[in-house]
């Protein structure tokens, strides 16, 4: 069978592709964004352990953030940080602790508040996908992604007459309520969501923070597919190239390199959804701190070493 090369350019579009394919909500980015960086021989850092000061990339990963550097062999005395940040979060639907209520005629729709500055009409009449994380009983937490489950669905023209001459107006709070069954008493978000995650019930999730985000995939289009159309590029379009050059970073390079991604909402904000975010100068300042650390140990050892005795 023929296989297709492609040039650096569109091998590059692919990927990003795949990148947002697997990434649909922040905590999946972040995890994404972790295990490429692992694979390309970058160590995870535990932030509450003791912080690894040693040479080559590192990554750690907080909620819907992530942040990762690459400490060199030679630093300059003058050298500073590059760096590259982004947001893994994006405009969607956030659902509510109630989770679900059921209308008098019996549509089971799912409860959700808009999240980010989104295009309200733009979401009508998409199959929407639940994604996100469940923290377990045993604080284990689990990523959880789900198929199309749900829609918005928008009247039909002989119930809103005036819907092209006076507008599209829509009230968040009555016409942005997601459909996912009807006539279905027994049905339970929470139960389908914990299952699809591969847990036996909802029982064993304590907590959860989930969204409802677009289920199409990415595609190209134009007459030589040179357009991608594909939801959540605010702001995976900044991370991926962030971390495709920070995977191919040179070991011998001089200068410290640093790319941090969290969330651009105010730090105020207790949320977890990657607003809890990664504070990139204090991982800096522990990662020099450490290195000072190192350094002075090993000049230490050295000084010691070359005032011994000789025999």
């Amino acid at each position: 069978m023929a296989q297709l090369e492609l040039d650096e350019v569109h091998a590059n579009a692919v990927d990003y592709q795949h990148f947002l394919l697997d990434s649909p909500s922040p905590y999946h980015a972040a995890e994404v964004v972790a295990q490429r960086l692992v694979d390309a021989g970058f160590t995870r850092v535990d932030e509450k352990g003791a912080w690894d000061a040693s040479l080559g990339g590192h990554v750690m990963v907080r909620g819907g953030a992530v942040a990762a550097w690459f400490v060199p062999e030679t630093v300059a005395d003058d050298a500073g940080f590059r760096i590259v940040g982004a947001h893994t979060d994006s405009p969607a639907f956030s659902v509510k602790p109630s989770v679900q209520s059921t209308t008098p005629d019996g549509w089971g729709q799912i409860d959700v508040e808009v999240y980010g500055g989104m295009m309200w009409n733009s979401w009508l009449d998409r199959e929407l996908t639940l994604a996100g994380r469940l923290v377990l009983n045993s604080g284990e937490v689990v990523l959880a992604r789900t198929g199309p489950i749900a829609r918005i669905p928008q009247l039909a023209i002989h119930l809103d007459r005036d819907v092209n001459p006076g507008g599209l107006k829509l009230d968040p709070q009555k016409h942005l309520h997601p459909v996912w069954t009807v006539d279905n008493p027994y049905g339970n978000v929470l139960e389908y969501v914990a299952r699809t995650a591969g847990l036996d019930d909802a029982s064993q999730v304590a907590a959860f923070d989930l969204i409802l985000t677009p289920s199409q995939g990415p595609g190209f289009f134009g007459d030589k597919g040179q357009f991608i159309a594909a939801s959540r590029q605010d702001n995976l379009s900044s991370v991926h190239p962030g971390l495709v050059a920070l995977s191919a970073w040179p070991r011998r390079a001089r200068l410290r390199a640093a790319i941090s991604r969290c969330s651009c909402v105010s730090i105020t904000r207790r949320w977890a959804r990657g607003r809890a975010r990664v504070r990139p100068a204090r991982s800096w300042r522990r990662c020099c701190a450490a290195r000072r650390r190192l350094w002075a140990a090993t000049r230490m050892a050295s000084s010691a070493c070359w005032r011994l005795p000789r025999a």
